[in-house]
């Protein structure tokens, strides 16, 4: 349900996070990927919506684009 706060600070390599959780919340992303390189989050194709607005610039510290799987 959660990534955790600045999992990916660092990882500079990654540049796509793939997710197959269905369950993640606003506040189990909340920083999670300031620091990182990853630009693209892909998500199970029916939580594209719901993920969007999770995986925003001022909720996982950077600005990503959300695709699916």
């Amino acid at each position: 349900t959660s990534i955790g706060k600045n999992a990916l600070y660092g990882a500079s390599k990654a540049k796509t996070l793939t997710v197959n959780s269905k369950q993640l919340t606003k506040k189990g992303v909340k920083d999670s990927l300031k620091g990182s390189s990853v630009t693209t989050v892909k998500v199970p194709k029916s939580k594209v919506a719901a993920y969007k607005k999770i995986f925003t610039r001022a909720n996982c510290g950077k600005t990503v684009k959300v695709r699916a799987i």
